[in-house]
């Protein structure tokens, strides 16, 4: 075999060579696109199902406690205070929040909850609980009594977002189809027996165990959820 004949030989080869490596290279983007669609398709799915409404601002310097909002016991539960409105800075929602319709996002600059009987000596000799706030949002008129019997009668326990440090969090927040055209933010204070308080212990009165429960609120966020 000439040199002109292996030369047309191994070009043939190397054509060969390439086409197979260009068709695998076809391959790999051709799933790398589907791929890519597939993402698409599912990041508008939930973009469908979820946007944003409205923004409520707080200020965030702005901190909130069981000694500085004073809320009265609950009549029916003196473990818990009653509820109150936290209004925002600005802003209001357009229509009255539904459960089925709206998501309510609630970020918080400092959720503070730290149980004095940790540092009794002994250790929680007369404390054995500590103080969390919990929150609802509900209508602009509905009062801590109907809140209360809505969240009974749909058997939801708002989160207690307080913790034994001052990171920023954010939580979602219960929305509770009641009271007004304008939708507001309720807190309340409440106790429970600390973790590691000792076995047999029992939950004692807000206004005078568990500790100062401190939060300050940058802001809520309203969610449509479409085709809720």
């Amino acid at each position: 075999m000439s040199f002109e004949d292996d030369l047309t030989a191994a070009t043939q080869s190397l054509d060969a060579a390439a086409q197979a490596y260009h068709g695998k290279i076809s391959q790999i983007d051709a799933r790398v696109g589907a791929a890519r669609n597939q993402i698409k398709d599912m990041m508008d799915a939930a973009q469908a199902q979820l946007t944003r409404s409205v923004i409520l601002p707080y200020n965030p310097e702005t901190i909130h406690s069981k000694t500085s909002l004073a809320l009265a016991n609950d009549p029916g539960d003196n473990t818990k205070t009653v509820w109150a409105p936290v209004a925002p800075l600005i802003g209001e929602t357009e229509e009255p929040p539904d459960p089925v319709l709206h998501v309510a996002a609630l970020r918080l600059m400092r959720a503070y909850a730290a149980p004095p009987g940790y540092y009794q000596i002994p250790q929680y000799d007369t404390d054995q609980s500590v103080t969390s706030m919990q929150f609802v949002f509900a209508g602009n008129t509905a009062t801590s009594q109907q809140i209360n019997e809505a969240l009974a009668a749909s058997n939801v326990t708002p989160v207690s977002p307080g913790h034994f440090s001052t990171r920023a969090r954010s939580v979602e927040v219960p929305i509770i189809a009641i009271g007004g055209q304008l939708g507001v933010l309720f807190v309340r204070f409440a106790n429970k027996v600390y973790p590691t308080a000792p076995a047999g212990s029992v939950v004692q009165p807000v206004a005078t165990h568990g500790g100062e429960g401190a939060f300050a609120i940058h802001s809520v966020e309203i969610f449509d959820r479409q085709g809720g």
